[in-house]
């Protein structure tokens, strides 16, 4: 998205910062383009860990985009954003049984079982409530395909069954009543930002659907063939061709239709590259102050809202892109100056930029992240030190919408018992 100064500035007068603002209509642009350069036989499906905002979805929803959920929270979502249950499919290595119950009480499209006994549980759950429940198994392939920021196949993992026990897999499907295997699974990483490797695993996925039928006498309906689309966060960083990847990914599925496939659901699943780009985390500064020689502003906001753009956890220590907008005064007066951008958390971890050239910044002035509409509050520790939730704003047909309020906080507690538990006041 283009970041509008006067705009953001206008927002800060109606809403308190930190907040999230989204454009609905670039949102749009993009999944169009990309829905236009791939073959109509594959369909795209939501990653909605990327975003769980429930007005985000269903934006999604209207444009006939599925969605991959993986929690009872995600499926409740997805199911109060108007997603018909046979546009859901549900993965994660850990589901609980009341998971799964929901799962199959909710009719989805499909479970992906990530493991021999989730088949049994699903069996097993299926039978009590006396439905055919359709499961696709997630495979871990042999192989592993170039290199992406966190490899999520190929490589041991708590993620799907390893391609080599398939012959166990068959074995336990042909003892199922109740459930029937429609298809497999494969998602070799995420951030993806080698081309190649992208369409090496797709391509690989198809050919695993085709030895599948050479092995079992088995068609597969449905082939999820992953995803993984990277953005680039960093200077470093180079976008993907995703013109070659839709390209070459489409002859790949039309040529498998021709042939093996002709009623084979196929999907790609995203979530960051459908929307990183789409967002901005606009924080405001509250303080300035030097320490040892170094220079530090204080922003209302960080780690506790948008993790990923922080140093939590990250053994790269690149700054995400970012703009300041001078609010406190003329802003032709400002010099460069090296700066490192921290949140209000006790916590050295909460760094929003480190050693950041920006004009001097000062209280009131306002610090933009950009590609913040992927994996920003959905990844975030929201409860951590008890700050309030941020707002979120999306922009749609040059109008704003409110479509999270701000939290409160009494929002720590909500989820706590009011009374003294008996046990603290027990005779010792």
């Amino acid at each position: 998205m283009n970041l509008d100064h006067a705009e953001i500035t206008a927002l800060t007068k109606e809403f308190e910062t930190p907040f999230y603002l989204y454009d609905g209509d670039f949102i749009e642009a993009h999944y169009r383009q990309l829905r236009s350069r791939t073959n109509p036989a594959i369909q795209y499906y939501l990653s909605l860990k990327a975003n769980n905002n429930i007005h985000v979805a269903k934006l999604f929803r209207q444009w006939g985009v599925g969605v991959e959920v993986a929690s009872a929270g995600e499926l409740a979502l997805a199911r109060h954003a108007g997603f018909s249950a046979d546009n859901i499919i549900f993965s994660g290595p850990g589901k609980k049984r009341s998971e799964l119950q929901a799962a199959v009480e909710s009719g989805i499209y499909c479970i992906i079982a990530e493991s021999v006994q989730e088949l049994l549980y699903i069996e097993e759950l299926a039978e009590q409530a006396n439905k055919t429940v359709r499961v696709a198994v997630r495979i871990n392939p042999d192989k592993s395909f170039g290199s992406t920021a966190i490899k999520m196949g190929g490589v041991p993992r708590q993620f799907g069954i390893d391609e080599s026990m398939l012959d166990t897999v068959f074995d336990a499907i042909g003892s199922l009543r109740f459930t029937k295997f429609i298809g497999i699974h494969v998602y070799t990483g995420t951030q993806n930002l080698n081309t190649d490797s992208i369409i090496e695993s797709m391509k690989y996925t198809v050919d695993l659907g085709r030895s599948i039928y050479e092995r079992y006498g088995i068609v597969c309906e449905f082939i999820n063939l992953g995803g993984g689309f990277g953005v680039p966060y960093f200077a470093h960083e180079k976008a993907l061709d995703i013109g070659k990847i839709t390209d070459e990914v489409s002859d790949y599925v039309q040529e498998a239709r021709d042939t093996l496939f002709p009623q084979t659901t196929f999907i790609i699943e995203s979530g960051r590259y459908l929307l990183a780009q789409a967002a901005v985390y606009v924080t405001e500064v509250l303080y300035r102050k030097t320490s040892k020689g170094e220079n530090f502003v204080i922003v209302d906001g960080g780690m506790h809202h948008h993790a990923a753009s922080t140093f939590r956890g990250r053994s790269m220590r690149s700054n995400y892109p970012m703009e300041c907008i001078p609010v406190s005064e003329d802003p032709g007066r400002r010099e460069l100056e090296k700066v490192t951008i921290a949140g209000p958390l006790c916590t050295p971890e909460d760094c929003v930029g480190k050693d950041v050239q920006l004009p001097a910044l000062y209280p009131g002035d306002l610090v933009c992240v950009l590609n913040s509409g992927a994996y920003g509050l959905s990844f975030s520790p929201v409860h951590f030190l008890g700050h309030p939730t941020p707002i979120e704003i999306l922009k749609r047909n040059g109008l704003y919408e409110l479509i999270r309020r701000k939290g409160i906080p009494e929002d720590l507690v909500v989820t706590q018992l009011q009374t003294e538990p008996d046990l603290l006041f027990a005779d010792k």
